[in-house]
């Protein structure tokens, strides 16, 4: 689904009367704030898709929300870009997690050791402007020796 303006509008709607501080009322902050809120929402997209990927297949052929969808007469690509803002949204409002800019970037890297040596299930997934990478599992995506050359490189920092 291509994130146009156009498939937006619901998010855009959304965005302009609910993500903004509520003494900031006026129409240039609600704009600032839609802006600001759908720019987080394209950079998260993808890994929101994959997260969610069976959830739409099972909404996509559902009949009976079909059927409700059609009866508003809603756009159900809009609607379902709307549960994924609105998904993200709230799960970023309450998630809490390590603040980064407290730490050194060796500090940094030691946490994530710890993070990734303690649990079974870590994703990992690191965005710059010209790149994405992810690490779902490192039990499945990685070997053991590559596991363990990462660590060692990165207790040397």
């Amino acid at each position: 689904m291509e994130l146009t303006e156009e498939n937006l509008e619901y998010i855009t709607f959304v965005a302009m009367g609910y993500c903004h501080l509520p003494k900031f009322n006026d129409e240039y902050s609600k704009l600032n704030a839609s802006i600001h809120a759908k720019s987080i929402f394209k950079a998260r997209y993808e890994t929101l898709n994959e997260t969610f990927q069976k959830a739409y297949q099972e909404y996509s052929q559902n009949e009976k929300i079909k059927s409700t969808i059609n009866i508003y007469q809603l756009d159900s690509d809009k609607l379902w870009l709307l549960f994924l803002f609105i998904t993200d949204f709230t799960e970023s409002c309450f998630y809490e997690d390590t603040n980064i800019e407290e730490h050194s970037i060796s500090d940094f890297c030691k946490e994530c050791i710890s993070l990734i040596e303690n649990s079974n299930d870590v994703n990992i997934t690191i965005t710059s402007p010209d790149k994405r990478i992810s690490l779902k599992n490192r039990h499945s995506c990685i070997s053991p020796w590559q596991y363990n050359h990462v660590i060692q490189r990165l207790w040397m920092l």
